[in-house]
């Protein structure tokens, strides 16, 4: 549930809701985190800190869609608990 959430944009990180402020929504550049400042999309939510300094969407893409059982188990437990995280620190 958590995976797909976050495919198809069905959160609440600030890439998604800068949007909903029309008509005057916050343009991409100032969509970031509270936390550490950077843009906050997926890629910045899942993605380790040593990806951060070295960005591979191709390496974010395969995660997403892994089919290894194990893998796709704990990205999602990870992705809920990065999400509670998140809604306590703000």
């Amino acid at each position: 549930m958590y995976i797909t959430r976050l495919r198809v944009s069905a959160h609440n990180l600030e890439i998604e809701t800068g949007r909903w402020h029309k008509p005057n929504k916050k343009q991409r550049n100032d969509r970031k985190c509270k936390h550490c400042n950077r843009l906050e999309d997926e890629f910045h939510f899942i993605i380790k800190r040593f990806y951060w300094n070295r960005p591979n969407i191709p390496t974010f893409i395969e995660l997403l869609t892994c089919e290894n059982v194990k893998i796709i188990q704990n990205l999602s437990v990870y992705i809920f608990k990065s999400f509670k995280l998140r809604e306590e620190m703000l």
